[in-house]
């Protein structure tokens, strides 16, 4: 009886070990893959790209930060994003064309003689276009040409309740390497999260005529 209860105690504890290391096992990634960071006790902890694989780790670059901010993670807390079609219509929500803060403009843009609202001070800004097949127009910089980019969607992460994750959405990057996540809120309005910079912008869609 003592022997039967000695295995017994034995085949569990390998059989909880089994299962501690199967919850914990992790898609393996490549450099520039966009993965989920998470502490120990399983709560999210932030969103970036892996730029080195280690032997047992990855060295993270969080979105928006600057380089000298990159840090290495278990390979066990790294985990992949959640995914979202760009059909959705957490996304679909985002094409068109903007009025969204840039910097270095004047206080006022006199576009064909129509003066548009402002909207946030200090700034006029031109149109921001999203157009549904992954690219963007933004008119970044006063009295230069537009930049053209590619977004990136960005799924909410489960479970979260404010900020940038807590949405879903798209990511834009501008010529200087800042990141904004982009989404809707409950009156229409594009909402801008720099990501790392903790700054949020506010934007109004220009209804066609």
């Amino acid at each position: 009886m003592k022997l039967y209860y000695t295995l017994f105690i034995i085949s569990a504890i390998i059989s909880s070990s089994n299962a501690q290391t199967k919850s914990h096992t992790s898609v393996a990634f490549a450099p520039h893959s966009r993965v989920d960071v998470y502490y120990p006790d399983g709560a999210f902890r932030t969103r970036g790209s892996v730029v080195q694989v280690l032997n047992n780790s990855y060295k993270i670059h969080f979105d928006g930060c600057p380089a000298g901010d990159d840090k290495v993670f278990d390979k066990a807390l790294v985990k992949q994003p959640d995914a979202i079609s760009a059909t959705d219509a957490d996304i679909t929500s985002l094409t068109g064309k903007w009025i969204f803060f840039t910097p270095s403009y004047p206080s006022s843009h006199d576009e064909q003689r129509k003066m548009l609202n402002e909207y946030l001070s200090g700034a006029k800004e031109p149109p921001l276009l999203i157009n549904s097949d992954g690219t963007f127009i933004w008119y970044y910089q006063f009295g230069k040409p537009p930049y053209n980019g590619k977004w990136i969607i960005d799924a909410k992460v489960p479970g979260q309740t404010h900020g940038a994750q807590s949405f879903n959405g798209i990511i834009l990057i501008d010529p200087d390497s800042h990141y904004y996540k982009l989404h809707t809120d409950q009156n229409g309005h594009l909402i801008a999260d720099q990501l790392c910079m903790g700054n949020t912008f506010m934007g109004s869609r220009i209804m066609s005529r």
